[in-house]
């Protein structure tokens, strides 16, 4: 970092070499380029701090998945909330099999485009 006497110098040099009109201006442009480097900085710094606390909450969602399954093949779960002996439609009305097709109801509606017609 540069001293007392090296800033008097560079100083001496930038009103020689610019003179004393430019130098003011100058010196609010080199101001605000400074001040936008500092505030880009800040982001980037920010954003980094987001990256690592999601990579942090991704290995202990991992790690408490692990335990889940682990929990959950001790007890005989299978899958996402089946048990060993459940089926498919162990939601739907008792009559239901778990073989039958699909009906019209459980298909989703084909996209339409209200432009074309």
């Amino acid at each position: 970092m540069p001293g007392m006497q090296e800033w008097l110098i560079i100083a001496v040099i930038a009103l020689l070499v610019f003179g004393p009109d430019r130098l003011p201006e100058l010196a609010r442009n080199a101001g605000r380029m400074l001040a936008r480097l500092r505030s880009e900085t800040q982001a980037n710094v920010d954003e980094l701090k987001r990256m690592s606390e999601i990579q942090e909450l991704r290995a202990e969602l991992r790690e408490i998945e692990r335990e889940f399954r682990g929990s959950a093949n001790h007890l005989g779960v299978q899958g996402r909330g089946r048990t060993a002996g459940s089926d498919r439609r162990s939601s739907a009305s008792p009559d239901a099999v778990a073989d039958d097709p699909p009906t019209s109801s459980d298909r989703p509606a084909p996209p339409t485009d209200p432009e074309a017609t």
